[in-house]
């Protein structure tokens, strides 16, 4: 939407198809509230525990395991996103916060 907007600040016909074409193919909105959590604290959010053995441990690996388990495919690119060490599913919450606050 940002770079839509641009286009209609400098040049507006190309702006004004780009905010057609996108809404004509539904990229201008946002992903449903599934897609993320928007309150951390949030009581309906079950998190489930999955071991993996330490020699298995690779983005394809974990994609393929929250793939199976969430029912949602999911791909881990680099740079897309960030891992901490945890001892326990309990210390998720604290954790993330943490992350969210340093970004």
């Amino acid at each position: 939407m940002g770079l839509n907007s641009i286009g209609l600040l400098f040049f507006f016909v190309p702006g004004v198809i780009a905010f057609a074409v996108d809404f004509i193919n539904g990229t201008i909105y946002l992903p449903p509230h599934e897609y993320g959590i928007d309150n951390p604290n949030s009581q309906d959010v079950e998190l489930k525990s999955v071991s993996i053995p330490p020699d298995q441990i690779s983005p394809d690996e974990v994609s393929l395991l929250v793939s199976q388990h969430s029912g949602r495919k999911v791909i881990l690119l680099p740079g897309e996103y960030e891992t901490q060490p945890i001892q326990s599913i309990d210390e998720f919450w604290s954790v993330e916060r943490k992350m969210n606050v340093q970004s």
